[in-house]
């Protein structure tokens, strides 16, 4: 299928990593943040509060810090204790917790009392992993702490990076390459393409060649025997013949009117029958090679065996292959008729159907690739026309 391609800019931050057959025991940890979570041997371990939660605590104030996602979308609750672990109303403290993730944003959630935990007025968007900052207050003291949200990260080292085929790298802004897959038709390049017509009526009495024959330009490709060209080159001969005879009267009144035996008026006549003479061949050899007569074998005519004045040799008028055949020996054709397709397939034509909706990315000189799954071979070229027209049926326009 044809391919034409369009390009846009796009920077992108970001550093990716390929991980492929790293086994699970390479993670090293992981923190999901909510009730009931438990530590796997390895795990990043920190200190938990009552409800399973990460325990953030200062002289006045514990936070049991917890991701609640059992039937509902994924929510902080916290449960707040005095510095003797006794639970708080949650009323009696003001909360506010930024989440700073990947590629700077800040997810700012407030919180509200309820039950006996304060609960976040915004979900808590996977992934669950992010710089996380707490700030409390309860009275007149304010507490504030910070720490690092991990969810599903592997932390590998460099030979495990090394052995398992990962490579780092930091990616910046580069063009990127959009490309538009459309159905295409093969076709031999119209500027390339003969049809054969045998130019005179006759028989066929030799084929030479049939389809997926490659020939050179001027080559035999069949045979004819046809009275119409018998009779253009018999009017051929006789042109030339009167043409000698006149030629000769002419040397012999001239000759004749130079000894004063004869009138000057008797020489003018026969130097104006010589050229009348002389038209008339012209005219003669002119239909000839109208009808294909090599112009080379015009002066073989007169010593041609008398058979050979029927027989009409039609040659290919360029090099290429044999597309199609219409004839067989003993048939008889007609002067306008196609006898033989011969085509230049050295460079072909790929009509591609564009879709209205793809009408504003394709455009002449474009690049393209023509790709046969048939075939699995794929050969570059260029757009070089592109219809201005949408196909009512198909809805798409000719590239």
């Amino acid at each position: 299928m044809s391919k034409p391609m369009r390009t846009k800019s796009s920077a992108i931050i970001a550093a990716i990593v390929g991980v492929g057959g790293v086994a699970t025991a390479l993670i090293l940890g992981i923190d999901r943040g909510g009730a009931g979570a438990s530590e796997a041997p390895g795990a990043l371990s920190y200190p938990r509060g009552p409800h399973g939660g990460r325990l953030l605590t200062d002289s006045t104030l514990q936070l049991d810090v917890t991701i609640y996602e059992t039937g509902v979308p994924p929510q902080f609750r916290i449960y707040p204790f005095d510095s003797d672990s006794k639970p708080l109303a949650p009323a009696d403290v003001d909360l506010q917790v930024e989440l700073h993730r990947l590629g700077g944003r800040v997810d700012r959630i407030a919180f509200r009392p309820e039950a006996d935990y304060l609960r976040g007025d915004a979900v808590v968007e996977e992934p669950h992993s992010f710089d996380v900052k707490v700030m409390a207050r309860r009275g007149a003291r304010q507490s504030a702490w910070a720490y690092s949200q991990i969810e599903g990260k592997v932390q590998l080292g460099a030979d495990q990076r090394h052995s398992a085929g990962i490579v780092l790298d930091t990616v910046g802004p580069r063009r990127m390459t959009t490309i538009l897959e459309l159905p295409g038709e093969v076709k031999a390049d119209d500027t390339r393409r003969a049809h054969v017509v045998a130019r005179v009526r006759g028989v066929v009495t030799e084929v030479l060649k049939k389809e997926g024959d490659q020939v050179r330009k001027g080559e035999v490709l069949a045979v004819l025997n046809s009275r119409e060209l018998a009779e253009a080159k018999g009017g051929y001969l006789a042109a030339e013949s009167r043409v000698g005879f006149n030629r000769a009267t002419l040397d012999r009144e001239e000759s004749l009117w130079k000894k004063k035996i004869s009138a000057e008026r008797e020489y003018r006549e026969a130097k104006r029958a010589l050229q009348e003479a002389e038209l008339a061949q012209r005219l003669a050899a002119q239909t000839l090679l109208v009808l294909g007569v090599a112009p080379g074998t015009l002066p073989d005519l007169a010593t041609a065996p008398p058979g050979d004045l029927a027989r009409h040799e039609i040659r290919s008028p360029l090099g290429g292959t044999v597309t199609e055949r219409s004839i067989t020996v003993g048939e008889s054709v007609t002067a306008d008729e196609s006898l033989f397709v011969v085509a230049d397939l050295s460079s072909v034509w790929v009509d591609i159907a564009v879709y209205a909706s793809d009408l504003a990315s394709v455009h002449r000189g474009q690049e393209a690739t023509v790709r046969s799954t048939d075939l699995d071979s794929e050969v570059s070229g260029r757009v070089s026309y592109f219809g201005p027209l949408v196909g009512q049926e198909t809805r798409a326009a000719t590239a």
